[in-house]
């Protein structure tokens, strides 16, 4: 019998919290006793990717058994954030440099050889999803600049909350964007002020509500 073996301990850690998620319900529950026996191991990980993996694999267990859609939406889910993160850098970047020129960075990018070991195929490991993010956000940071709608702070403030929500180094990017719409706002004044306030209601408001999962 042929079986498949996880490269580190990270994706075999991700997938018991997925399935003592889908047995207990409890999102709350980083000790795993499977590790570091008899006191069992404390992670730092929040709840973000296992809820990503435990949604792809509930919906697939309308058509098998729970345990297998989890295997197989485990082994699928970094190859798909993988081709997702080239066409968000793509279509971000298409307005400012054209599609051929978008399309070389989209590629560049998202498919060097190290982000080929994070994004490879049977790797269920969160930092692909936080690459994701990461790029998605930039995106949104960069379309909120070109086009001065609100809505795009919005979208942007609610992708940031959900990258924080990923993973805490991601306030990096946040910092950054938070300075250069600030620098925006005292350069541009009062047509920035608005869409500062947006950007920051949503923020504030998705890194809330993410504190309840």
């Amino acid at each position: 019998m042929q079986q498949i073996t996880l490269r580190d301990f990270d994706g075999y850690w991700h997938l018991v919290r997925v399935k003592d998620l889908y047995n207990y319900g409890n999102t709350f529950h980083t000790t795993l006793y499977r590790s570091n026996a008899p006191y069992g191991e404390t992670l730092h990980w929040t709840s973000a990717f296992d809820l990503l993996l435990y949604v792809g694999a509930y919906i697939g267990s309308f058509f098998v058994n729970f345990n297998v859609a989890l295997l197989w939406w485990s082994i699928i889910i970094n190859p798909l954030l993988h081709i997702l993160t080239f066409l968000v850098l793509f279509w971000s970047l298409r307005d400012l440099v054209g599609d051929l020129r978008a399309s070389i960075f989209g590629i560049l990018f998202p498919f060097q050889l190290y982000l080929f070991g994070i994004f490879d195929m049977g790797v269920p490991d969160h930092h692909g999803a936080q690459i994701f993010l990461f790029s998605l956000f930039v995106a949104l940071i960069l379309k909120s600049i070109m086009n001065e709608n609100s809505k795009w702070f919005s979208l942007c403030g609610i992708v940031g909350g959900i990258s924080l929500w990923s993973g805490l180094e991601n306030i990096t990017i946040i910092l950054i964007a938070s300075a250069f719409f600030g620098l925006a706002w005292i350069i541009e004044g009062t047509n920035h002020e608005i869409k500062n306030l947006v950007f920051s209601l949503s923020l504030l408001l998705t890194t809330s509500l993410a504190m309840f999962f």
